[in-house]
């Protein structure tokens, strides 16, 4: 029990010791979360870049081609449709039971 108790103390205070800097640690980790994402988006975007003119012809119809057509229909409103029975009817009696 106190070797275990001993042992624990030890990685907590390794863990939690009092010259760390856990604000700066944050800020350096998140530094380079958001440079690491603009890295992939920058090479997204270079790999995405096209500078033949079939390319830059191609890209407008491909931005028409993705919009809708037409605005989506409304349904009618919830007390006008018909309820949903989850749960099935139960079975008939069988005649044996009366």
């Amino acid at each position: 029990m106190l070797l275990r108790s001993a042992f624990w103390l030890a990685v907590a205070f390794i863990a939690v010791r009092p010259d760390a800097d856990y604000a700066g640690l944050a800020r350096d980790a998140g530094t380079e979360a958001v440079a690491i994402g603009q890295q992939l988006v920058i090479e997204h975007v270079i790999a995405q870049s096209c500078l033949q003119f079939s390319c830059v012809e191609a890209a407008p119809i491909a931005v028409v081609a993705k919009a809708p057509l037409s605005t989506p229909s409304v349904g009618p409103p919830m007390q006008d449709s018909p309820t949903f029975d989850p749960a099935p009817d139960p079975r008939p009696r069988p005649d044996w039971m009366g």
